[in-house]
């Protein structure tokens, strides 16, 4: 009930952003585990240039805080799901991205190894960091540009 009365007291352009970003995380979660990945980018390029992102959002840090609390309530979130959809929600604001990937050097124990994806803009992370460095998995192509607006 806490969370519903803090959605309801926010400003109706947050509260949209914020149902966008939970349907496009929703979509998202499920389509990057059974489309090829080239698929799900191509199909979030075509929703970033729709159109303008949610009107009275203009602050790139509401829309990566819009994802990061979306991410943590829905399930099926994962590094990867986040920065997707953070890329497609900041491309329809007119702001450039990329979406980097790479592997930790250290392997879990319950795994084979461990991987991450994160989202940047000249250089800083907007999206994704933890604790462990990770490794570019090919430093010439380890980033991905935000998906053209128009």
């Amino acid at each position: 009930m806490a969370r519903l009365t803090a959605f309801l007291k926010k400003p109706l352009a947050d509260q949209r952003l914020l149902v966008f970003a939970a349907l496009l995380h929703v979509l998202v979660a499920l389509a990057v585990r059974v489309l090829p990945f080239g698929l799900v980018q191509r199909a979030l390029g075509r929703v970033a240039a729709t159109g303008p992102g949610c009107p009275g959002i203009d602050d790139d840090a509401r829309v990566v805080r819009a994802v990061r609390t979306v991410a943590s309530l829905l399930p099926g979130a994962t590094c990867l799901t986040e920065a997707l959809v953070a890329q497609c929600l900041l491309a329809r604001h007119a702001s450039e991205t990329t979406l980097c990937f790479g592997v930790s050097r250290t392997r879990p124990f319950d795994r084979p190894f461990d991987a991450h994806a994160w989202l940047e803009r000249g250089g800083s992370c907007l999206i994704g960091t933890r604790a462990i460095v990770y490794d570019p998995l090919r430093p010439s192509s380890r980033c991905v540009s935000s998906p053209s607006l128009r």
